[in-house]
């Protein structure tokens, strides 16, 4: 086994760590008379790395292999055999294969996750010391046949296990998550005896890889996706997410009916090719998911956020709402960088702008109102406006109406052009204000 650095960690200025390896960044671990390889890694107790993957000999004997690692680079020697576990398993049910590994918080021990065979989901448990724990499940070992290995696990609140896989001998492949109890025995009260099986796209246009990335949220909730390959389409890959509730049925306010579909589309058209891998749970319910792919000449990597009703956040964002998560707009469609929405809908719950339609106008489709001057300017109109010609002003109704320009009755000047009160109780022949002001400086 062995850690590399990429080359593109050095070109942004990423150095390996001196202090692990020996003052080289990295470590390789040879393994006798076999070619190990590594799927996965976790960060344990004390800072020690925990490395599972599987150790295949030449006659092709595939053997569930663990390393532990000291916060240095060095061997755990207090691990297993000098720092490495490896299984024994009979070879004719095998290869056997680990795919994750993670620590129980309150006890230290290592839950492994794989399968056998290819068609049996496999559990294991190791105390902290790297051996076998044969009180779980029989002799240590907790299995159910699916049709396919455990690729991704999670530990619940409750010390439920979750493994995540797909059902490879049905068309469409179907994702399946299974429950385990804390002591190996399958959550018959979970989903259906046990496994929840998800299947959301055509089964005859795509299939998944199964279910590549689990996690749990607060509410004891379960969120996974994995990687649908549309082999009977143009073979672009897409990410379905769902979420399930902690008896394993679909979450009905998660997208559309506990599931969502995300895809990205190339400038010039047509799906573009994303292999999502990652899958974290960021605050607010949020969920990121990552992978690479390619919208171009070359390869990039694509991700995307969802809000925890299986919303794209990206749209909510840009048009610079905040608050609460609106409800969700139905199932994702495959969308591009811009994140369209099936049928238009915006997930936020806004409208859909027609072609042609102005953009920016946030009145836009509403009726006009009048607005009314406040009651200074009210005030100062009533000052010019002449109460003596009202023979000419409509009854009926009160306020201000704009009326044709109407003389002074007494000095025939305009001062009582425009609007004017219109209020039977006001006498007929009487001068407008300016007039009225003019006469009293003469007295």
């Amino acid at each position: 086994m062995a850690g590399t650095l990429p080359a593109t960690a050095a070109a942004q200025g990423v150095r390996p760590d001196p202090g692990f390896g020996e003052g080289r960044g990295w470590v390789t671990t040879p393994i006798a008379g076999a070619a190990p390889v590594a799927y996965d890694a976790a960060v344990v107790r004390g800072g020690k790395i925990v490395v599972a993957g599987q150790a295949t000999t030449r006659a092709g004997n595939g053997q569930i292999l663990v390393g532990r690692y000291r916060a240095d680079g060095r061997l755990d020697r207090g691990f297993g055999s000098r720092g490495i576990f490896r299984t024994a398993l009979p070879r004719k049910a095998g290869p056997f294969i680990a795919t994750s590994v993670a620590q129980e918080r309150k006890t230290g021990r290592l839950l492994v996750a794989g399968g056998y065979g290819q068609g049996s989901l496999l559990v294991m448990r190791l105390t902290p010391a790297g051996r076998l724990d044969r009180s779980f499940g029989r002799s240590g070992l907790a299995r159910s046949p699916v049709g396919g290995i455990a690729q991704s696990l999670a530990i619940q609140r409750d010390g439920g296990i979750l493994l995540g896989g797909s059902n490879a001998n049905r068309n469409g492949r179907p994702m399946i998550v299974a429950r385990f109890s804390r002591d190996g025995r399958l959550d018959r009260g979970f989903g259906r005896r046990g496994l929840a099986e998800i299947l959301f796209w055509n089964a005859d246009l795509a299939a998944s890889a199964g279910v590549d990335g689990l996690a749990t949220s607060s509410g004891g909730e379960i969120v996974g996706f994995g990687h649908l390959d549309y082999i009977g389409s143009d073979g672009h890959g897409s990410a379905g997410v769902f979420r399930l509730s902690s008896k394993g049925q679909p979450v009905q306010g998660f997208g559309a009916g506990g599931h969502v579909e995300v895809a990205f589309t190339r400038p010039a058209g047509g799906f573009a090719q994303w292999f999502p891998c990652a899958l974290t749970l960021a605050s607010g319910g949020r969920i990121m998911v990552s992978g690479d792919g390619s919208v171009g000449a070359g390869g990039a990597i694509l991700s995307t956020r969802l809000t925890g009703q299986g919303v794209l956040d990206s749209l909510r964002r840009r048009r610079g709402r905040a608050g609460g998560d609106p409800r969700p707009a139905g199932r994702l469609q495959r969308h591009d960088l811009r994140s369209h929405i099936q049928r238009g809908r915006r997930p936020d719950g806004g409208r859909r702008i027609q072609p042609g339609a102005a953009a920016g106008r946030r009145d836009r489709g509403r009726p006009l109102r009048a607005r009314r001057s406040p009651p200074h300017r009210q005030a100062e109109r009533r000052e010019h406006q002449c109460r003596g010609a009202l023979g000419d002003a409509p009854r009926g109704g009160g306020g201000l109406r704009a009326q044709r320009p109407i003389r002074c009755p007494v000095s025939g000047c305009r001062a009582a052009a425009g609007r004017r009160p219109d209020s039977p109780a006001t006498p007929r022949r009487r001068p407008c204000a300016g007039c009225a002001s003019a006469r009293a400086r003469r007295a």
